[in-house]
């Protein structure tokens, strides 16, 4: 039922709105289904992602010669016939190959792809994939055309409570997807729950919370899902829009994202 909810509505913004989307790229999950969407409407706009060159199953694949614009072939579907694929990192002394273990297929649905290095060139040293990357992106682009955003929230885990994060201090409006799980309900749970002043030491303290909600009960996430809940009430708590796909039949996803933009256009204009 929920994906059923989140294709129609998917469907519906981006007939109604022509819009750009922005996701990681990779082969599950929300990014998936919104390639899927987009294939099967048949409408021709970009679906772009922003992926770790390190976590891509195959990156090798992609690597071009030197020769600028040439033509290369990704097979996602010969690498899954492949054992123990290897993924090629840069690494200082040379370009030896290193086999990322959580490394995932790029979703063929996707018209465009930016793929960020998570090691320094010249040294060689791990930086670590900048979560901020997509969402600084997002702002830069969407600033210097003066174009409305709003960043969707589906499940997600810890990497998205950074990004979410991110857009929020970016005056981004964000949709949670109440009942999906993972980062959107402890998102829901910090922001719009029983919490009396906000504090890190208040969220997600009981006994007896939910399994879903554990891997945000460290003191590094309940900082961050407190920010979230004062950066939402600054902005007049119009920031974070919370979606029960399971509640909420009279809205449908489309009508709450576009009232979303609304909203947070009018609190900037006041």
């Amino acid at each position: 039922r929920i994906t059923e909810i989140l294709c129609d509505g998917l469907d519906e913004v981006i007939r109604s709105t022509n819009c750009w989307v922005m996701t990681n790229g990779f082969d599950g999950g929300l990014p998936r289904l919104i390639g899927s969407v987009v294939r099967k409407s048949g409408i021709n706009v970009p679906i772009i992602g922003v992926a770790p060159w390190d976590k891509v199953k195959g990156a090798d694949q992609l690597e071009l010669d030197r020769s600028f614009g040439a033509t290369i072939s990704y097979n996602a579907v010969e690498l899954g016939q492949q054992s123990g694929a290897a993924v090629r990192t840069r690494e200082a002394g040379g370009g030896a190959s290193t086999l990322a273990s959580d490394a995932l297929y790029m979703n063929s649905d996707h018209t465009h792809f930016i793929f960020v290095d998570s090691s320094d060139p010249g040294s060689g040293k791990k930086l670590g994939y900048n979560t901020a990357m997509q969402p600084r992106l997002v702002d830069a682009y969407t600033d210097r055309k003066k174009l409305p955003v709003v960043m969707l929230v589906v499940q997600g885990g810890l990497t998205t409570l950074d990004s979410v994060l991110t857009a929020a201090h970016g005056s981004t409006p964000i949709i949670i997807v109440v009942g999906s799980g993972g980062a959107a309900d402890a998102i829901n749970k910090a922001v719009f729950g029983d919490v009396d002043d906000g504090t890190e030491a208040e969220l997600f303290e009981e006994e007896n919370a939910e399994y879903e909600y554990k891997p945000f009960r460290t003191p590094e996430a309940a900082k961050k899902l407190a920010t979230l809940r004062k950066l939402h009430e600054s902005h007049d708590r119009v920031l974070i829009t919370p979606f029960d796909w399971q509640t909420d039949e009279q809205d449908t996803l489309s009508t709450v994202m576009l009232e979303a933009i609304v909203r947070i256009l009018c609190r900037s204009q006041k």
